[in-house]
């Protein structure tokens, strides 16, 4: 998932679309070392959790960097391509949270991982409509 919304991101010159794509491969990696980890002791947990937060930087400092270059080089986003890329992956988190629903109450870090899931289903929920709205007034 992380692939499709991020070449739909430079396509569309979208911002938030990058900006989900690198929240989904940050997930997705930390969710499979947190899987993982569950066995492990505590310092194994730590570590997957400061993986997480370098990760979390690093998509901090990227998407930084492109609301930079967009001051130099404005551009408008393709609110099409926003607006089907986040059904898109409203779709494939929800699917997510579908399928961690059940598993919600087993684990700290499974808990962990369905409030990761369920925000962005949440987030989608407002970005779906304000790219609705942009073509409304742009229209």
């Amino acid at each position: 998932m992380f692939l499709v919304i991020a070449v739909a991101a430079v396509y569309g010159s979208s911002t938030a679309l990058l900006a989900d794509s690198l929240d989904n491969l940050g997930d997705a990696l930390t969710y499979g070392l947190g899987f993982y980890a569950v066995s492990w002791g505590t310092t194994g947990k730590a570590k997957v959790a400061l993986f997480k937060g370098g990760l979390i930087l690093l998509a901090a400092c990227a998407v930084a960097a492109q609301v930079a270059y967009k001051v130099f080089v404005p551009s408008t986003p393709i609110f099409e391509v926003m607006g089907a890329f986040s059904i898109l992956s409203l779709a494939a988190n929800s699917l997510c949270l579908y399928l961690l629903w059940r598993h919600r109450h087993e684990d700290v870090k499974i808990l962990r991982t369905y409030m990761d899931t369920s925000t962005p289903s949440r987030f989608f929920g407002q970005k779906i409509p304000s790219a609705s709205l942009y073509k409304t007034k742009t229209a």
